[in-house]
């Protein structure tokens, strides 16, 4: 099931990049009046009849009628309304941030992993505190949008595959050293490759990123000090969509390797970021605060002086929270509400506004594939072939999910909503399920030795509605 991303806001509330634009129109002499006019367009087509033409002026002269005989060619009219300018001055829009407060979020997860690059829970914490290489765009309506965090432009090679990343020269960590090449190629082989050095040793990488798809441990090089070569395994159009994610931080590899400081959540004061906010307090499993870093070398940023980010895991609770102030948006697209309950929590205030977003995320059922029975890739696709995910959609989200493809249809890298209906496991007639992918789901587990009421363990997190989901699954 994939779910769609839930914000919310109020009424003179900030987001975390607040922007309140004020609106200030200067008054002038009385507005320009329309004017229509026409205008004869000649438009090649193949005419057998006689065709009225009528030519409409919206002034006082005579209406006139022309007949057309051509046989080639056709006059029609085209109406065109054009303001006309007077004299007056034109309305001035001002554009001016508003700068100060604080804003409290939800947060629907602890960040309980220990080290940067580990995990998507964590990343969303560390995020303030750090930059990217990339960042997406949260000014434009496009979600495919990147603009440069630490570079200021990148340029790709003829061969498609080599990447030049020219880098801002004024940013510095928290201890004032410089941001530079070296960090960001640090970047890159700690995310891929953090074995070979020995403070990340035996460190995952979190799935959500997915730099390591396109990159390979030695390919990036310092070329000086602010300037970055990276070369990725094969053309694509994604790798630098891998670099925008929260994940994808740059960490300092002075205060890492040097100094044996690693980046984790067990203890956030010794955290050395470069981003627009810096750690002030962590209470485990409660809350975690942040406050405007002085002199952060994006000019004007941030625009507010700090925030607080508050753990809050039962849906309960979490409406409450919003209800009742103690919150006014969330840290991340995901909340503990089902879209259920953020429909009807949408309806009950009138100073709360429920965004909802394309696809962001996808509820999985995950299988140890080095135990039995889910060592067998047979039974691993009778699974996915018995899976009945359109109930799931309904109880959850009043239909407004959407099943979980390998990729949310719609886009230029994945399949047709048409060719997704036809793909067994997927396919579900009117919400059932194809009667086909029934029977080869029973018919792969027999050959697996396994009877057709295969009985697993299923375990989930105390989170974002998987207990729920879970009863579902096991139905």
């Amino acid at each position: 099931m994939v779910r769609h991303s839930f914000k919310s806001r109020r009424a003179l509330v900030l987001t975390p990049l607040l922007l309140i634009l004020f609106f200030i129109i200067a008054c002038g002499a009385a507005p320009a009046e329309p004017v229509v006019v026409e205008k004869q367009v000649i438009v090649e087509k193949e005419v057998i009849k006689e065709v009225p033409v009528i030519k409409e002026v919206i002034k006082k002269v005579p209406v006139i009628k022309e007949v057309i005989k051509e046989v080639t060619v056709v006059t029609e009219v085209i109406k065109e309304v054009v303001v006309i300018a007077t004299p007056a001055p034109k309305p001035v829009v001002v554009v001016s941030p508003k700068y100060g407060g604080y804003i409290n979020m939800l947060d629907y997860a602890a960040a309980s992993q220990s080290l940067i690059h580990r995990s998507q829970i964590l990343d969303k914490n560390l995020a303030p505190m750090f930059n990217k290489l990339v960042e997406f765009n949260p000014e434009t309506a496009d979600v495919g949008d990147i603009r440069c965090d630490l570079c200021t432009s990148w340029e790709l090679a003829n061969d498609g595959m080599t990447y030049t990343f020219h880098l801002v020269d004024n940013a510095k960590w928290w201890d004032e050293v410089p941001v530079t090449a070296d960090d960001v190629v640090f970047m890159f082989e700690s995310i891929v490759a953090p074995d070979q050095f020995e403070i990340l040793k035996d460190r995952p990488t979190s799935g959500n990123i997915q730099v390591g798809l396109y990159y390979e441990s030695g390919n990036a090089r310092a070329v000086d000090d602010y300037t970055v070569e990276v070369a990725t395994k094969f053309p694509t159009g994604s790798f630098i969509s891998s670099l925008a994610v929260d994940g994808a931080m740059v960490q300092a590899k002075h205060t890492v390797i040097d100094q044996g400081i690693v980046q984790t959540a067990s203890d956030m004061g010794t955290l050395n970021g470069s981003g627009p906010f810096k750690f002030v307090k962590h209470i485990k499993d409660v809350s975690i605060e942040y406050e405007k870093t002085p002199g952060y070398f994006k000019k004007g940023r941030p625009y507010i002086n700090g925030m607080k980010h508050f753990v809050i895991i039962d849906s309960g609770r979490t409406i409450a929270a919003f209800k009742s102030g103690q919150v006014l948006t969330s840290n991340t697209a995901l909340t503990n509400m089902t879209t259920r309950e953020a429909e009807r929590l949408d309806q009950d205030m009138d100073n709360l506004t429920v965004f909802w977003g394309g696809p962001t995320g996808a509820r999985h059922v995950y299988m140890n594939t080095t135990k039995a029975p889910f060592d067998n890739a047979d039974v691993r696709r009778a699974v996915h072939l018995a899976l009945h995910r359109q109930p799931i959609i309904e109880t959850m989200s009043a239909g407004r999910d959407s099943i979980g493809y390998l990729n949310p249809p719609g886009f230029w890298y994945s399949r047709t909503q048409e060719e997704y209906d036809q793909l067994p496991g997927y396919r579900e007639l009117n919400g059932q399920k194809h009667p086909d992918d029934v029977a080869e789901a029973r018919r792969l587990l027999q050959e697996a030795g396994h009877p057709p009421n295969l009985k697993v363990t299923l375990s989930t997190r105390n989170c974002c509605a998987y207990g729920d989901i879970s009863v579902m699954v096991k139905q």
